[in-house]
């Protein structure tokens, strides 16, 4: 047993010796590769240099063996995770950093684990909180390790500007007001110094993208202050963001993509604060009574508005200024007349429809478009007692704008069917009393009207409209080889329209089977003569519009012989196109 004993200890000695003879044989190969590094520029500073204790036993003491060490913490962190031993996973999280503390994605990840995850998983907003902070604090002290990486000071900023006030949870609410109680700042004001400090520490290989950021910080704390009234911060935050926008761009003058970014960001502040200027100096024509000169302002600014909507619906900035110009409308209907009362309430009508038209519509907005709606009837029905038809036209158009939006909504609803049905109607009576013009355009909403019934299914309920809109193909047939080139193709897309209309709701389908099978040999026809003269922009409109129809005949009759010789003929004649034009085209003809 001692013998044993003996050699046992005499065999660690031996390993001990190999080990410190390996470390000993390691340091002029160490040497040698520092003075190398140094030589040709790539060593600023000693590595090992001022490294903790943990972190120097990982760095040196485990050597090669330290990858393996660190994958198999990892395994165990994800273990901690999965049974939720929170205190666990901190500290093998923290192990993992001290073995690998120049290895920046362990900080971001660790940093976005416990910010996000963690905190998600929390059983109360407090404890969440503490992740989120616990996150924050592991990041920065990841920048410490790393004073050099943009990207670690990025990620910083970013749990500031997203996780602590862009996600809109009832958490984050929280997070917002406790983060100032405990520092002072809001979640911009911290995101600003983080960003900041990324482009401070960006090397000319950074993305411009990330950075940009930092402007986006600014236009965030820029509509904080008009919330609470602050116009100058405001304005100065907003110039504030053009500028970080501008010094980015000649930093980075070889990106393309960020150019374009930031020119598009630009004139889009800029004009803001040119609108808000304008609705400014409409406050001042409203208090000197001048109705007209406050509303030409105020149309400018709506006009604005409403394209920034359309472009980002979900920016709460542009629906605010909406909502305070159709206010503003309403107090100013009963006050103007004539042309200038017209007006107003045709603006007044459009922002209404875009409000609701927004994918994060409220019921406020349905509830506003109602009441509209129920005015507008109310008017109509005056003006057809009245027999005055260009006020018909006017209530006809503002009655149907309304109900389309309202019903594209909820098009399952009765209510919303019926109220269709019923414009649908009141048009149909009021064609015969109409003449020229006006009679096309109450035809027209007629028409409007039975589509948007059939296309949402309602085929009962409009019954009485399918005579109607197959009596307009009819006539669509006629006219179009009466008509010049250019209203013969108009002519010729509504009544394909219609007859998609018909075929997919299968309401008279092989009838219009036979005008869809007419209207794709036309195409077919033109897209092969728009290839022989070199046409690639004809090309491409025309093999979009005929491949749509015969892919729907062959879908019902997939063994069509008709459908097949013209998509062969289609795609032989689109192979001639040159490539760059023949790449718009829509789903290329597959067999």
């Amino acid at each position: 047993m001692m013998a044993r004993n003996a050699s046992a200890k005499r065999r660690r000695l031996i390993s001990i010796g190999i080990i410190v003879l390996i470390m000993a044989a390691m340091h002029p190969l160490q040497d040698r590769i520092e003075r190398t590094r140094k030589a040709h520029g790539l060593l600023t500073a000693n590595p090992l240099e001022e490294l903790p204790a943990g972190e120097f036993f990982g760095t040196v003491l485990l050597g090669g063996f330290r990858a393996i060490a660190v994958d198999l913490i990892w395994l165990k962190a994800k273990d901690a995770e999965k049974s939720q031993d929170w205190h666990r996973y901190l500290l093998l999280n923290r192990l993992i950093a001290s073995l690998q503390p120049r290895f920046v994605e362990v900080w971001t990840f660790n940093m976005w684990k416990m910010a996000y995850n963690l905190s998600l998983t929390a059983p109360t907003d407090r404890e969440g909180w503490e992740w989120v902070k616990r996150g924050v604090e592991s990041g920065k002290e990841g920048f410490e390790r790393n004073p050099g990486s943009w990207k670690l000071a990025w990620h910083i900023g970013y749990h500031y500007f997203h996780r602590c006030g862009s996600i809109k949870d009832r958490r984050t609410d929280k997070y917002q007001k406790w983060l100032f109680e405990e520092t002072g700042q809001t979640n911009w004001q911290h995101a600003l110094y983080w960003f900041s400090k990324s482009y401070e520490v960006a090397g000319l290989g950074a993305n411009p993208n990330w950075l940009g950021m930092v402007s986006a910080t600014h236009r965030k704390i820029a509509y904080e202050a008009e919330e609470k009234g602050d116009t100058e911060a405001m304005k100065q935050n907003r110039l504030e963001a053009i500028q970080w926008l501008r010094r980015i761009m000649e930093r980075y003058p070889g990106n393309p993509s960020f150019t374009r970014y930031a020119k598009g960001e630009i004139r889009d502040l800029q004009r803001r604060v040119e609108v808000h200027e304008l609705e400014q100096r409409a406050q001042e024509r409203r208090n000197e009574n001048k109705l007209d000169e406050e509303f030409e302002l105020l149309h400018e600014a709506g006009t604005f508005w409403m394209e920034a909507f359309k472009g980002n619906p979900y920016v709460s900035e542009q629906a605010r200024h909406l909502e305070m110009l159709a206010a503003r409308f309403d107090e100013m209907i009963p006050q103007a007349a004539g042309d200038l009362k017209s007006r107003i309430e045709a603006l007044r009508l459009d922002i209404r429809l875009r409000l609701i038209a927004s994918p994060e519509y409220t019921e406020a907005y349905v509830e506003e478009c109602e009441q509209l709606d129920t005015e507008y009837t109310d008017r109509l029905h005056q003006a057809m007692t009245a027999n005055d038809k260009a006020r018909i036209i006017a209530e006809i158009d503002n009655v149907l704008r309304l109900r389309r939006q309202l019903f594209s909504k909820d098009p399952l609803h009765e209510k919303c069917a019926n109220s269709m049905r019923e414009i649908a109607e009141i048009c149909e009576k009021l064609s015969d009393r109409m003449a020229g013009e006006n009679q096309a355009l109450i035809e027209l909403a007629a028409r409007n009207a039975w589509h948007d019934l059939l296309n949402f299914g309602h085929k009962k309920g409009a019954e009485a409209g399918i005579d109607r809109l197959k009596g307009r193909i009819e006539t669509i047939r006629r006219q179009i080889g009466k008509a010049d080139d250019v209203q013969s193709e108009r002519l010729r897309q509504e009544a394909l329209e219609l007859l998609f209309l018909f075929y997919g709701e299968d309401i008279q389908r092989d009838w219009a089977e036979d005008h869809l099978r007419e209207v794709g040999e036309h195409y077919t026809r033109a897209l092969i003569a728009a290839v022989e003269q070199r046409d690639s922009k004809a090309s491409v409109a025309y093999h979009r519009r005929s491949l749509g129809i015969w892919q729907r005949i062959r879908q019902r009759h997939p063994n069509d012989p008709q459908a097949k010789d013209n998509l062969n003929r289609m795609d032989e004649a689109f192979r001639i196109i040159p490539q760059t034009d023949s790449s718009q085209a829509e789903n290329h003809t597959v067999r």
